[in-house]
């Protein structure tokens, strides 16, 4: 009867005790070192860049017509399409299944201009470069557009957003002088095209010049970033909503 009485006042103790130290750590004010959100806000790991520097094209085509094909790497001539291209209405544009031609047939045809990109964008990035608009751009990407510049029997001129891993293309319309608009970067830039030859193999065509092509090379600066950075980004996130998705 003694030794279970003092279990129980062991007991009682031992309750007591807990309760104090859960009330403690409820009340204790942790001594974390306050954060200012305007110094993290203006953290920056690196240089901010704009869509269009970022999914830009590297290379131009003119198929003037059957015979006569003209290439350019020449990044003043890409920057006056890409430029021009910012300014177009474009009609909405809409998944091409039935196609009058091959997929090679559309991209390549004669009297277009042509933007190849290095590798496929999302439709959707890239309406943030051009005025885009239609259905599913977050499912469909594309690496090349065609720009006819023959008009078409509705008075327009069509344009081709083409995906050369599935050949599907979005097609959409510009107007007479936005076509104009690219008929003088054309006619400005001329000098910097040279002629290539088509070459049709493996159900593609190839654009082949015969004198020696310089290619645009980059170089690189191997440089360490504070994690410091990286964390005060995250926690701004964290503050901003954004770190839930």
């Amino acid at each position: 009867m003694k030794g279970t009485k003092i279990r129980g006042i062991i007991l009682t103790v031992l309750v007591v005790i807990s309760i104090f130290l859960s009330y403690s750590l409820w009340k204790v004010q942790p001594d974390y070192e306050v954060i200012d959100n305007e110094t993290v806000k203006k953290e920056q790991i690196a240089k901010l860049r704009q869509p269009e520097q970022v999914f830009r094209p590297t290379m131009v085509y003119y198929h003037q017509n059957d015979n006569n094909h003209y290439m350019t790497q020449n990044v003043t001539m890409i920057n006056a399409l890409v430029k021009a291209g910012t300014t177009f209405d474009f009609s909405e544009l809409v998944r091409t299944d039935k196609m009058t031609a091959s997929y090679q047939g559309m991209m390549h045809q004669k009297n277009s201009m042509e933007l190849v990109f290095p590798n496929a964008v999302p439709l959707s990035i890239y309406s943030q470069v051009f005025r885009l608009k239609g259905d599913n751009f977050d499912l469909n990407s594309f690496n090349r557009i065609t720009f006819n510049l023959t008009k078409s029997e509705n008075g327009l001129f069509s344009v081709y957003f083409g995906n050369d891993s599935n050949e599907q293309i979005y097609q959409g319309s510009i107007q007479q002088e936005q076509v104009d608009m690219l008929k003088q970067v054309l006619t400005e830039q001329k000098t910097v095209m040279a002629s290539v030859n088509e070459l049709y193999k493996n159900k593609q065509y190839l654009f082949l010049s015969d004198e020696p092509v310089k290619l645009q090379q980059q170089q690189y600066v191997i440089e360490t970033i504070d994690i410091g950075l990286f964390k005060k980004c995250v926690v701004w996130r964290w503050e901003q909503g954004e770190g839930a998705g």
